[in-house]
């Protein structure tokens, strides 16, 4: 929790941290463009919207946003290979579907370039669901190392927190998810 503490005498604002652990958090996006040929897919897998979310600790609801600034976003795990999982399963290599080639920042998006595995029948299900845009919904598995939160309501009348250092982890292909504007 960092918030503004002060007084009418101009006292520097005093800041205060509360540190949690929390699970893997994901938001949906569609999948962008296809090349069957390469087996590649382009996406956007956040548009930074908004995504009502539960604080367990608290016994409340919030909103939750993504900052898109790039000092705030540990691009390392994307940039080095991370993986295309199948609904978020991270326990088994068979939900493993294909690799992030390349990610990126583009104005108010993420973007990212996927490759599919050739593996078995079962991906290659998957792989032709992608193409004949049946799969069209991509969700980001992502970190959270640091929030801002804001108390005041926003408009839906909860708390605002904005995560300004987090580090995206891995893609998913999902039925839905979070971020309506994300996706191939």
């Amino acid at each position: 929790d960092e918030g503004d503490r002060g007084d009418d005498r101009g006292e520097q604002p005093q800041h205060q941290v509360e540190a949690r652990s929390l699970p893997l958090q994901t938001r949906l996006a569609p999948v962008g463009s296809v090349n069957a040929e390469a087996r590649t897919f382009e996406c956007v897998w956040t548009s930074g919207a908004p995504v009502r979310r539960f604080d367990w600790v608290s016994w409340s609801y919030y909103m939750e946003e993504l900052s898109l600034d790039p000092a705030h976003i540990r691009m390392g795990r994307l940039e080095s290979g991370a993986p295309l999982l199948n609904t978020h399963q991270q326990w088994d290599l068979s939900s493993v579907l294909g690799v992030v080639d390349r990610a990126w920042m583009a104005g108010s998006e993420g973007r990212g370039a996927c490759r599919f595995s050739q593996r078995d029948e079962e991906v290659q299900a998957y792989w032709r669901d992608v193409v004949d845009g049946i799969i069209r919904n991509i969700s980001v598995g992502y970190i959270v190392h640091r929030y801002q939160k804001t108390d005041a309501p926003d408009q839906s009348g909860m708390p605002t927190w904005l995560a300004i250092d987090w580090e995206p982890a891995e893609f998913s292909l999902v039925p839905v998810g979070a971020d309506p504007a994300a996706g191939v």
